[in-house]
């Protein structure tokens, strides 16, 4: 299990976000967010900016980002600038198949809020990480959420992992359904 050294957690806007409201961190950890305007895309260059940070650091600190598969797709390239700086965040990328957040807002099956799929755990490749320099997974179930969690080299965070987790498309924190569920009625309110 993780221990208590994270410094910096990073949440994207969205089902992210939600996801980790219930969380109750270590002493120690500073969780970044950005709900204010409800605007994806900014979680991947302030991941950059707070792994910065902690390699900065003295003690033995890490910083790990949510994100989902459509926000990470808004500045991904940022992925690149942690390669070339030697950065060693977790990136945990949510795949749920397109905006999820939207869908409960504006239309389940809304065209608009798919998207098209990648190959997440190629990213370090095509930005050109040398091998060795970092590790990927995917994940489909409980059972390897636990078994990756076990695992001692994820756990030491000594290099850029990425961490594919697969989700159901309609699937979101109960938080992230009500929350949607009054913004979808203010909204007709309004038409």
């Amino acid at each position: 299990m993780y221990q208590s050294n994270t410094l910096f957690t990073v949440t994207e806007t969205g089902t992210s976000n939600f996801g980790i409201w219930d969380t109750k961190f270590p002493a120690g950890v500073t969780a970044i967010s950005q709900v204010l305007w409800g605007s994806i895309g900014y979680s991947v260059g302030a991941t950059q900016g707070a792994a910065l940070a902690a390699a900065d650091s003295s003690s033995s600190n890490r910083t790990i980002l949510f994100v989902g598969d459509g926000s990470l797709q808004l500045t991904v390239q940022e992925i690149s600038t942690m390669i070339r700086q030697g950065l060693k965040p977790i990136i945990f990328v949510i795949n749920n198949d397109g905006y999820t957040i939207e869908r409960f807002i504006h239309g389940m099956d809304a065209g608009y809020n798919d998207i098209q799929s990648w190959n997440h755990i190629e990213i370090p490749s095509v930005f050109g990480a040398k091998e060795g320099t970092y590790k990927t997974y995917q994940i489909k179930t409980k059972a390897e959420v636990d078994t990756l969690f076990a695992n001692e080299a994820f756990n030491a965070a000594d290099k850029l992992q990425i961490v594919e987790l697969f989700v159901p498309k309609k699937d979101a924190p109960r938080s992230l359904k009500l929350t949607a569920e009054a913004s979808a009625k203010n909204n007709a309110k309004k038409a």
